[in-house]
């Protein structure tokens, strides 16, 4: 488990911007807020796995959280970013015994649950890359990223991240949040984050998590 953030002015990949619309579809569709050709929000069904997992992988995810006492049906992703590779690294969530816990997924290898969010924070990264510069007529050029999927507790209002400019000046950038019982959960891919700072509705500072930066 590692911190993570993102840095240049570039700010989040066009990958991560998408798997981030896709979280917020999610939300947005199991709300109040759906309403199209006379039809009520309980028509909008988004998918369980926000299309992170195949079929079979998120069979095997399913499997590990039921041996572990959670309800099949209830198991859903909160937050992804996968890699490049299309390896699933995400976090769900399942319920037992009506109690919502949380659960890393790194592939199809499944975390211990997490069912209490104590700290403001709790964040987990992998190293991956991106390519940049591509075109109809040039491939590009790959550069590290670091993917992070995370947690916030309720009472975090707000998730910063600061990054350093090519002219050295800090860049830094709001993080969106969805939410989760409990609490919030947030993700991306980032290249060049130092830090990522949570706070409250009044400002304070509830935490900074200081952020390896990727290597080439």
């Amino acid at each position: 488990m590692a911190p993570i953030e993102r840095a240049d002015s570039s700010v989040m990949t066009r990958r991560a911007w998408t798997i981030l619309a896709i979280g917020v579809l999610a939300v947005v569709a199991s709300g109040a807020f759906a309403v199209a050709s006379g039809r009520s929000s309980s028509t909008f069904k988004p998918s369980a796995t926000w299309g992170v997992f195949s079929a079979g992988q998120w069979e095997s995810v399913k499997e590990r959280a039921v041996q572990r006492g959670f309800t099949s049906a209830s198991v859903t992703v909160v937050s992804a970013m996968p890699l490049q590779n299309g390896k699933p690294f995400a976090f769900i969530s399942a319920t037992k015994n009506g109690h919502t816990c949380f659960m890393a997924v790194r592939g199809v290898d499944v975390a211990a649950p997490i069912c209490r969010l104590t700290k403001p924070l709790l964040v987990f990264t992998m190293h991956d890359h991106a390519r940049e510069g591509a075109s109809s007529t040039d491939a590009g050029h790959l550069i590290p990223m670091t993917d992070m999927i995370g947690l916030a507790r309720q009472d975090v209002s707000g998730l910063i991240t600061t990054s350093t400019n090519p002219d050295g000046r800090p860049w830094r950038s709001g993080l969106p949040l969805l939410p989760v019982p409990g609490g919030w959960a947030f993700g991306g891919g980032y290249r060049d984050v130092t830090m990522l700072t949570a706070q409250n509705g009044h400002g304070k500072i509830l935490a900074r998590l200081h952020v390896p930066v990727a290597k080439h």
